[in-house]
């Protein structure tokens, strides 16, 4: 189901004069540490200051139903970190959502470039550190109507590097 239409499906029924569910909203999930009634946290905590349960389920949407990269060389120069390296990598996906006819109520995103942001690589792992120039980034992907509509990692690591071959990890 296409993220329009899960949010079509949560808000259905919802006539003029009604209140409207606020069906994503953001959670609060910290611990008031300053509460006097308990002794600091770890040590105590009371329902008042502690963050409601939660549950966590399967996502039942996905945000895009197509993904477009404008040249293929976005991704293998991505992945070439990788490849020379043998460190892990993430970057942002910058484009545009338009809509996508295949699908009712689609959403096809379109990729103009990956922002890295500066990061610690190791062949096992990612450290994103802070980023100087996220508000520059930000105002230029702006300036020219664009976003970021994803992210791209690998998590890869080599079977044979005289091969090529990567290790398959994923569902076993």
């Amino acid at each position: 189901m296409s993220f329009h239409a899960h949010v079509r499906k949560l808000t259905s029924g919802h006539g003029k004069g009604s209140q409207l569910k606020r069906p994503l909203e953001n959670i609060r999930c910290s611990i008031n540490l300053n509460c006097p009634a308990h002794k600091p946290y770890p040590l105590g905590v009371c329902t008042k200051c502690k963050p409601p349960v939660m549950t966590l389920n399967r996502q039942k949407y996905r945000h895009v139903d197509n993904i477009f990269f404008e040249n293929q060389d976005l991704v293998n120069d991505f992945l070439n970190f990788w490849r020379t390296t043998g460190n892990q990598r993430v970057g942002f996906l910058i484009g545009k959502y338009q809509p996508f006819a295949d699908v009712p109520l689609g959403i096809k995103a379109t990729v103009a470039a990956i922002y890295e942001p500066p990061q610690t690589s190791s062949p096992d792992g990612v450290e994103l550190s802070i980023d100087p120039n996220e508000k520059a980034v930000d105002q230029l992907c702006a300036w020219l109507g664009l976003r970021r509509v994803g992210w791209i990692f690998t998590d890869l690591w080599s079977a044979d590097q005289v091969k090529g071959t990567v290790h398959c990890t994923r569902h076993k």
